[in-house]
Formats: structure tokens, sequence, C-alpha cells
């Protein structure tokens, strides 16, 4: 089996990357979610999106991170899904995909359903997100209800609610809304019990770097991360 198949047999196909803004202090990073490009149109870009009700959300339990450095990618590996995947180079994209290489491919990509997680989770065949939440309980060691990554996890669960009806061009901008509005009580609970982040030197692996202008390095850290030596 080669890359490119390997790829559509475990989430649909290949999908955009998530980024996350800078650590800063106690304010939580900011997801990127890799809206469908048909999403978008120029009326929607044109038009104001505001936070929806979220009434009815309710935070999930944060599945816990299938393990860091599992040993289970090479970085040979490693370079060859970067190369497919984020950089979507062809020549990559036909590297034989061998038996070893399926268990790192298992490693790196999740389904929301599945029972732990890994760095990249897809939410259907064109939606992906890094699994920041989970990165930062691999990095602090924490779990449960009142760790950061559920905290986190809180957080991202009800901007996604209440910005679910904006189109891409307007979705950070919704997002920015909820902070202070609908979010702010989960916003709250993450700066009171998350403050000390920045003490973990593991969490570097978790959050985009002040001089990265997308996710492509954040991604390729996690995923050597999680699944690397």
């Amino acid at each position: 089996m080669r890359l490119a198949l390997a790829l559509l047999a475990g989430c649909g196909g290949l999908f955009e990357p998530v980024a996350v803004e800078p650590a800063d202090g106690a304010s939580p990073p900011t997801p990127f979610d890799a809206h469908r490009e048909s999403d978008a149109s120029p009326e929607a870009s044109s038009m104001p999106c505001v936070p929806g009700g979220t009434i009815a959300y309710m935070p999930e339990p944060l599945p816990p991170p299938n393990g860091k450095h599992q040993n289970r990618c090479t970085q040979h590996v490693l370079d060859v899904y970067t190369g497919c995947a984020i950089d979507h180079d062809m020549n990559a994209c036909s590297h034989p995909w061998g038996t070893v290489s399926k268990d790192c491919l298992e490693c790196l990509q999740s389904t929301m359903n599945d029972p732990s997680w890994g760095p990249e989770v897809s939410a259907d065949q064109s939606l992906m997100y890094l699994n920041i939440e989970g990165c930062i309980n691999l990095a602090t060691g924490q779990s449960g209800p009142t760790s950061c990554g559920q905290r986190l996890h809180d957080i991202y669960g009800c901007e996604r609610v209440a910005c679910a009806e904006c189109a891409p061009s307007s979705f950070m901008k919704c997002v920015e809304l909820t902070r202070s509005g609908v979010c702010k009580k989960y916003e709250d609970a993450f700066a009171l019990d998350c403050a000390n982040l920045g003490s973990y030197p593991e969490t570097d692996n978790c959050f985009r770097r002040a001089n990265e202008t997308d996710s492509r390095a954040l991604r390729i850290r996690m995923d050597a991360y999680f699944c690397g030596p």
C-alpha cells in the first residue's frame, strides 16, 4: 500500500492543518478550524457572524491522549508523512507504506469516536483538529475534569457550538466574541487552573511559537511528540 492510499483509508482524504495562537500567560490557544472551502462565499465573508446560544452545550470528557514518545514512527517515516499529508508532495505520497508504518499512521490519526486520541483528530472526511488539549495533558502529566487539557476542551467545544453557523471567513471573529460572552465561564476556569502552563517545558510541543505564521511546524512537533522516538 502506498502512503496516499493509507492516508485516504485512515481519515477519508488529505485534510488541512489547524493552527493555534502562541501561549500567552493563561490565555488559551485559539483553534483554527479547517472549514471546508465550499462553505465560504463572497456574501458570507462580508456578513458579520455573532455567537449563537449555547444553552444546550454540555462539555464532554476529553479522551486521553494515546501517549508520548511512543516510538511508533521513525523520523524517516515522519518526514515522508509530513511531505505528503502536510506539504502535498506527490513524490512523498507515492512512497511505499509498509506494515510498520501502518502502526505509525494509526498512532498519528484518530477520529472523534476513538477511545484515545493521537495528535490529529478528524471530525469527518474533510475536517481535522490538532489535539492541543491532549498534548497539554501529556506535557503536564494531568488528567481528569480539572486538567488544563479538559479546561481547554471545554472552551473549544463551547466555541464550536456558538459559532457553528459562521462562514470560515467570520469564524475567528465569532470566537473572539465568545471569550467575553457565552463561553466566558470556561475561559475563566482555564485561567484559574492553568496560569502556570509556561512552567512545563514540554508544552512547547503544544503551542505555535511566536515566529510561526501557520500551524505547519506545530503539527510536525506534535506528531513527533506523540508518535516519534
